[in-house]
């Protein structure tokens, strides 16, 4: 990763979709983040699509939404408690992919999604490449 400018502002606000679609769209973060690693519309995000990229979080978030229009992620009550980790989420795989050119379909086939978000607390309080380093070096142990 080049650790440019625009790379990061692009993790920054793949972070802020993930935070939106549990806070205001109230999706379950399972369903959400499944169906956005194999998604589209994050394959454009990680190829740096210009004119997705340059747009809006809301834009990107809607650019899903109409990909996956007729098998959107369910609805849950409490999705908005785990907006924090849903952002930090979003941001790790987004960094993930710059870092080490990893897909979103690779980082679902290959690793324990629901194990990562269930050890959020531990890991966010790393640095977001140690945090991934740690993920990496914990499936190597398994």
């Amino acid at each position: 990763m080049n650790n440019g400018i625009f790379e990061l502002k692009l993790i920054e606000k793949i972070g802020q979709v993930f935070s939106i679609a549990m806070h205001d769209r109230k999706y379950n973060r399972y369903q959400f983040i499944k169906k956005w690693c194999f998604s589209n519309t994050c394959q454009a995000v990680f190829d740096f699509d210009e004119t997705l990229c340059s747009q809006a979080k809301s834009y990107i978030l809607r650019t899903f939404e109409k990909e996956y229009q007729d098998n959107l992620p369910a609805k849950d009550a409490d999705s908005p408690l785990y907006e924090d980790d849903a952002y930090w989420f979003g941001y790790l795989i987004t960094y993930w992919h710059f870092l080490y050119g990893i897909s979103g379909k690779e980082i679902m086939q290959k690793y324990d999604v629901c194990k990562i978000l269930d050890e959020f607390d531990p890991l966010h309080t790393l640095s977001i490449k140690a945090a991934i380093d740690k993920i990496r070096e914990d499936d190597r142990n398994e």
